[in-house]
């Protein structure tokens, strides 16, 4: 599904992109997740991070459309993998329905009705 399907207007989804501020303090401790809603921001200090509605999730959505236990992030060679892990709606990476892929700053994530920004610096 796109941003166009879910009623996201092209300009004003790059607008809120670049208006994301991100504290600086939090880019050494490792990569980021911020949600481009609440704009929460989620440290990804560890390896595996999963992703889900689990309450045993390293990062746990309110977001009925994704799965109890969604994605993993892994790091290898200061690279970060985010992988689908057979969830019913699929992860989306930059509107791309992925399996596994490598991330890189900016990247926008997509799990159910949650868009994350990635950030690593």
């Amino acid at each position: 599904m796109s941003r166009k399907d879910r009623n996201f207007d092209e300009t004003v989804f790059d607008t809120i992109i670049k208006k994301i501020n991100v504290s600086k303090a939090h880019i050494k401790e490792g990569a980021i997740l911020k949600d481009i809603v609440t704009r929460k921001e989620t440290i990804v200090n560890k390896t595996p991070f999963v992703i889900g509605r689990s309450k045993d999730c390293n990062l746990c959505l309110s977001d009925e459309r994704a799965s109890r236990i969604h994605s993993v992030i892994n790091q290898k060679n200061n690279l970060y993998i985010i992988e689908d892990l057979g969830s019913t709606n699929g992860t989306l990476l930059n509107e791309h329905p992925i399996t596994k892929s490598i991330m890189k700053n900016g990247d926008i994530i997509t799990i159910g009705n949650t868009i994350l920004l990635f950030i690593n610096k």
